[in-house]
């Protein structure tokens, strides 16, 4: 028996991309790869998602 429990959404847009999904990957993002990833998009660079994450193993909601 499985429950699947959404403890909320975070989400992060460039325009029409998304690029990063709390909710497809279940963890926060590596705050300075979303500060890199925003500053590429900036500079003319295609959106990429954010793959790094948070190294806690504790999140605070």
């Amino acid at each position: 028996f499985l429950t699947w429990v959404i403890l909320g959404s975070f989400e992060i847009t460039v325009g029409d991309s998304l690029i990063f999904s709390k909710l497809q990957c279940g963890k926060f993002p590596e705050s300075d790869a979303v500060v890199r990833q925003i500053s590429a998009i900036s500079c003319g660079q295609n959106p990429e998602t954010v793959t790094e994450y948070e190294k806690s193993s504790c999140t605070v909601l």
